[in-house]
Protein backbone atom coordinates (compact mmCIF):
# COMPACT_ATOMS: atom_id res chain seq x y z
CA UNK A 1 0.00 0.00 0.00
CA UNK A 2 2.80 2.42 0.82
CA UNK A 3 4.55 1.74 -2.50
CA UNK A 4 1.36 2.35 -4.49
CA UNK A 5 0.64 5.52 -2.53
CA UNK A 6 4.10 6.87 -3.35
CA UNK A 7 3.79 5.82 -7.00
CA UNK A 8 0.45 7.60 -7.48
CA UNK A 9 1.54 10.73 -5.62
CA UNK A 10 -1.97 11.96 -4.81
CA UNK A 11 -2.91 13.72 -1.59
CA UNK A 12 -4.42 10.43 -0.37
CA UNK A 13 -4.80 6.90 -1.69
CA UNK A 14 -7.39 4.51 -0.28
CA UNK A 15 -7.52 0.73 -0.04
CA UNK A 16 -10.70 -1.28 0.52
CA UNK A 17 -10.61 -4.41 2.67
CA UNK A 18 -13.29 -6.66 4.21
CA UNK A 19 -14.90 -5.10 7.29
CA UNK A 20 -14.03 -6.57 10.68
CA UNK A 21 -16.84 -4.93 12.69
CA UNK A 22 -20.63 -5.03 12.41
CA UNK A 23 -22.40 -2.24 10.56
CA UNK A 24 -19.63 -1.55 8.02
CA UNK A 25 -19.74 -2.34 4.31
CA UNK A 26 -15.94 -2.32 4.07
CA UNK A 27 -12.80 -1.35 5.93
CA UNK A 28 -11.15 1.71 4.42
CA UNK A 29 -7.39 2.29 4.75
CA UNK A 30 -6.17 5.81 3.89
CA UNK A 31 -2.50 6.53 3.16
CA UNK A 32 -0.72 9.80 2.39
CA UNK A 33 2.73 10.10 0.77
CA UNK A 34 5.56 11.50 2.89
CA UNK A 35 9.24 12.13 2.43
CA UNK A 36 10.11 8.79 4.01
CA UNK A 37 7.43 6.70 2.30
CA UNK A 38 3.77 6.82 3.30
CA UNK A 39 1.77 6.92 6.50
CA UNK A 40 -1.74 5.75 7.31
CA UNK A 41 -4.22 8.29 8.67
CA UNK A 42 -7.43 7.42 10.53
CA UNK A 43 -9.74 9.76 8.66
CA UNK A 44 -9.97 12.05 5.64
CA UNK A 45 -12.77 13.70 3.70
CA UNK A 46 -12.54 13.50 -0.07
CA UNK A 47 -11.01 10.02 -0.31
CA UNK A 48 -13.92 8.70 1.76
CA UNK A 49 -16.45 10.36 -0.58
CA UNK A 50 -14.69 9.01 -3.66
CA UNK A 51 -14.29 5.52 -2.22
CA UNK A 52 -18.00 5.37 -1.33
CA UNK A 53 -18.94 6.23 -4.91
CA UNK A 54 -16.54 3.61 -6.25
CA UNK A 55 -18.06 0.99 -3.97
CA UNK A 56 -21.59 2.02 -4.98
CA UNK A 57 -20.76 2.30 -8.69
CA UNK A 58 -23.21 -0.42 -9.74
CA UNK A 59 -26.13 0.93 -7.70
CA UNK A 60 -28.84 2.81 -9.56
CA UNK A 61 -30.69 4.23 -6.55
CA UNK A 62 -29.56 6.46 -3.65
CA UNK A 63 -27.92 4.42 -0.92
CA UNK A 64 -25.66 4.67 2.11
CA UNK A 65 -22.16 3.21 2.28
CA UNK A 66 -20.69 2.83 5.76
CA UNK A 67 -16.93 2.52 6.18
CA UNK A 68 -14.92 1.14 9.06
CA UNK A 69 -12.14 3.71 9.55
CA UNK A 70 -9.60 4.60 12.20
CA UNK A 71 -12.11 7.21 13.38
CA UNK A 72 -14.95 4.71 13.69
CA UNK A 73 -17.93 4.12 11.42
CA UNK A 74 -18.37 6.83 8.75
CA UNK A 75 -21.65 6.79 6.76
CA UNK A 76 -21.73 8.29 3.25
CA UNK A 77 -24.99 8.90 1.40
CA UNK A 78 -24.49 8.42 -2.35
CA UNK A 79 -26.87 9.50 -5.13
CA UNK A 80 -26.01 8.39 -8.68
CA UNK A 81 -26.32 11.11 -11.34
CA UNK A 82 -25.29 9.05 -14.37
CA UNK A 83 -22.22 9.23 -16.62
CA UNK A 84 -19.91 8.20 -13.80
CA UNK A 85 -20.86 10.99 -11.42
CA UNK A 86 -22.53 11.08 -8.02
CA UNK A 87 -23.60 13.41 -5.25
CA UNK A 88 -22.10 12.28 -1.96
CA UNK A 89 -22.53 13.46 1.63
CA UNK A 90 -20.61 12.18 4.64
CA UNK A 91 -21.20 12.64 8.36
CA UNK A 92 -17.95 13.58 10.09
CA UNK A 93 -16.63 13.15 13.64
CA UNK A 94 -17.21 16.33 15.62
CA UNK A 95 -14.07 18.45 15.97
CA UNK A 96 -12.40 19.05 19.32
CA UNK A 97 -10.63 22.39 19.86
CA UNK A 98 -7.08 21.55 20.96
CA UNK A 99 -6.05 25.17 21.47
CA UNK A 100 -7.27 28.64 20.53
CA UNK A 101 -4.87 31.59 20.55
CA UNK A 102 -4.33 35.04 19.12
CA UNK A 103 -2.15 35.15 16.02
CA UNK A 104 1.11 33.34 16.72
CA UNK A 105 4.32 35.35 16.31
CA UNK A 106 5.86 34.52 12.96
CA UNK A 107 2.75 32.82 11.57
CA UNK A 108 1.96 35.47 8.95
CA UNK A 109 5.57 35.46 7.78
CA UNK A 110 5.54 31.64 7.53
CA UNK A 111 2.60 32.03 5.13
CA UNK A 112 4.45 34.64 3.07
CA UNK A 113 2.17 37.40 4.39
CA UNK A 114 2.36 40.38 6.71
CA UNK A 115 0.66 40.51 10.14
CA UNK A 116 -1.83 43.00 8.68
CA UNK A 117 -3.21 40.21 6.47
CA UNK A 118 -4.48 38.27 9.51
CA UNK A 119 -8.14 38.80 10.42
CA UNK A 120 -8.34 41.02 13.52
CA UNK A 121 -10.22 39.72 16.54
CA UNK A 122 -10.34 36.08 15.43
CA UNK A 123 -8.21 33.33 16.98
CA UNK A 124 -5.98 30.79 15.33
CA UNK A 125 -7.28 27.36 16.37
CA UNK A 126 -5.95 23.83 16.30
CA UNK A 127 -8.78 21.30 15.99
CA UNK A 128 -8.93 17.53 15.87
CA UNK A 129 -11.66 15.41 14.26
CA UNK A 130 -9.35 12.40 13.93
CA UNK A 131 -7.23 14.59 11.65
CA UNK A 132 -5.27 17.58 12.92
CA UNK A 133 -5.96 20.97 11.37
CA UNK A 134 -4.89 24.50 12.24
CA UNK A 135 -7.43 27.11 11.09
CA UNK A 136 -6.02 30.56 10.26
CA UNK A 137 -8.46 33.41 9.54
CA UNK A 138 -7.25 36.02 7.04
CA UNK A 139 -8.70 39.41 6.27
CA UNK A 140 -9.48 38.94 2.58
CA UNK A 141 -9.83 36.44 -0.24
CA UNK A 142 -6.93 38.23 -1.91
CA UNK A 143 -4.69 37.49 1.09
CA UNK A 144 -5.61 33.79 0.93
CA UNK A 145 -4.59 33.66 -2.73
CA UNK A 146 -1.36 35.53 -1.97
CA UNK A 147 -0.11 32.91 0.51
CA UNK A 148 3.32 31.51 -0.32
CA UNK A 149 3.96 29.26 2.66
CA UNK A 150 7.37 28.27 3.92
CA UNK A 151 6.58 24.68 4.85
CA UNK A 152 9.71 24.28 6.98
CA UNK A 153 8.71 27.29 9.10
CA UNK A 154 5.13 26.04 9.38
CA UNK A 155 6.35 22.64 10.58
CA UNK A 156 8.53 24.28 13.22
CA UNK A 157 5.80 26.68 14.34
CA UNK A 158 2.75 24.40 14.41
CA UNK A 159 4.16 20.89 14.82
CA UNK A 160 1.84 17.96 14.19
CA UNK A 161 -1.16 20.10 15.10
CA UNK A 162 -0.68 21.66 11.68
CA UNK A 163 -0.79 18.42 9.70
CA UNK A 164 -3.36 20.37 7.66
CA UNK A 165 -2.95 24.14 7.76
CA UNK A 166 -6.09 25.89 6.51
CA UNK A 167 -6.04 29.61 5.67
CA UNK A 168 -9.43 31.10 4.85
CA UNK A 169 -11.44 34.29 4.46
CA UNK A 170 -15.17 34.96 4.15
CA UNK A 171 -16.42 35.49 0.61
CA UNK A 172 -15.30 33.90 -2.60
CA UNK A 173 -14.35 34.16 -6.22
CA UNK A 174 -17.84 33.15 -7.34
CA UNK A 175 -21.27 34.51 -6.40
CA UNK A 176 -22.90 32.32 -3.79
CA UNK A 177 -19.66 31.16 -2.16
CA UNK A 178 -19.40 31.77 1.59
CA UNK A 179 -15.74 30.91 2.20
CA UNK A 180 -12.48 30.78 0.26
CA UNK A 181 -9.66 28.61 1.58
CA UNK A 182 -6.37 26.94 0.84
CA UNK A 183 -4.98 23.94 2.70
CA UNK A 184 -1.26 23.36 3.06
CA UNK A 185 0.31 20.08 4.19
CA UNK A 186 3.68 20.82 5.80
CA UNK A 187 4.42 17.12 6.45
CA UNK A 188 3.34 15.65 3.10
CA UNK A 189 4.94 15.34 -0.31
CA UNK A 190 1.79 17.03 -1.65
CA UNK A 191 2.34 20.53 -0.25
CA UNK A 192 -1.10 21.93 -1.12
CA UNK A 193 -4.35 19.99 -1.31
CA UNK A 194 -7.01 21.03 -3.85
CA UNK A 195 -9.92 19.69 -1.75
CA UNK A 196 -9.92 18.78 1.94
CA UNK A 197 -13.23 17.61 3.34
CA UNK A 198 -11.75 16.66 6.73
CA UNK A 199 -10.59 20.27 7.28
CA UNK A 200 -13.64 22.02 5.80
CA UNK A 201 -16.01 20.38 8.29
CA UNK A 202 -14.21 21.98 11.27
CA UNK A 203 -14.01 25.21 9.26
CA UNK A 204 -17.81 25.32 9.13
CA UNK A 205 -17.94 24.77 12.90
CA UNK A 206 -15.35 27.56 13.42
CA UNK A 207 -17.31 30.00 11.27
CA UNK A 208 -20.53 29.46 13.22
CA UNK A 209 -18.92 29.42 16.69
CA UNK A 210 -17.18 32.75 16.04
CA UNK A 211 -20.21 34.45 14.51
CA UNK A 212 -18.73 34.86 11.03
CA UNK A 213 -21.88 33.43 9.49
CA UNK A 214 -25.27 32.30 10.76
CA UNK A 215 -25.89 30.10 7.73
CA UNK A 216 -26.18 26.38 8.39
CA UNK A 217 -25.15 25.39 4.87
CA UNK A 218 -21.99 26.95 3.51
CA UNK A 219 -20.15 26.73 0.19
CA UNK A 220 -16.38 26.66 0.56
CA UNK A 221 -14.04 27.27 -2.39
CA UNK A 222 -10.70 25.46 -2.54
CA UNK A 223 -8.17 24.45 -5.17
CA UNK A 224 -8.48 27.45 -7.49
CA UNK A 225 -4.79 28.38 -7.29
CA UNK A 226 -3.94 24.81 -8.34
CA UNK A 227 -6.23 24.88 -11.37
CA UNK A 228 -8.44 22.27 -9.69
CA UNK A 229 -11.36 24.28 -8.31
CA UNK A 230 -13.46 22.45 -5.72
CA UNK A 231 -16.76 23.59 -4.25
CA UNK A 232 -17.47 21.94 -0.92
CA UNK A 233 -20.85 22.04 0.83
CA UNK A 234 -20.61 22.17 4.62
CA UNK A 235 -23.83 21.42 6.51
CA UNK A 236 -24.01 22.16 10.23
CA UNK A 237 -26.80 21.08 12.60
CA UNK A 238 -27.05 22.98 15.89
CA UNK A 239 -28.71 21.79 19.11
CA UNK A 240 -30.97 23.85 21.38
CA UNK A 241 -27.90 25.16 23.28
CA UNK A 242 -26.22 26.46 20.16
CA UNK A 243 -23.63 23.68 20.03
CA UNK A 244 -22.74 21.81 16.86
CA UNK A 245 -24.58 18.49 16.79
CA UNK A 246 -23.75 17.16 13.31
CA UNK A 247 -21.33 18.10 10.55
CA UNK A 248 -21.77 16.87 7.00
CA UNK A 249 -19.53 17.58 4.04
CA UNK A 250 -20.95 17.06 0.57
CA UNK A 251 -20.08 17.52 -3.06
CA UNK A 252 -20.06 16.00 -6.50
CA UNK A 253 -17.77 13.10 -7.34
CA UNK A 254 -16.66 12.36 -10.91
CA UNK A 255 -14.98 9.16 -12.08
CA UNK A 256 -12.05 10.08 -14.32
CA UNK A 257 -10.45 6.72 -15.04
CA UNK A 258 -9.86 3.10 -14.09
CA UNK A 259 -7.37 0.34 -14.49
CA UNK A 260 -5.34 -2.29 -12.70
CA UNK A 261 -1.83 -2.75 -11.30
CA UNK A 262 0.40 -5.72 -12.02
CA UNK A 263 2.74 -6.19 -9.06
Amino acid sequence: MARLTRELGHSETTFLQPATIAGADARLRILIPTGSGAVEVPFAGHPILGSACALAADRTEPSTVTFQTGAGLIPVHVTPLGNGSWEASMTQPLPRVVWSRPALPGLAEALGLSPADLAPGLPVEAVDNAMQTVIIPLGSVEAVDRCQPDLTRLRALLGRDGLCTLAFAPGGLEPGSDLHCRVFSPFDLVSEDPATGSANGPLGDYVIRHGISARRELISEQGDRLGRPSRIRIQIDIDENGNTRTIRVAGRVQRIGGGSFII
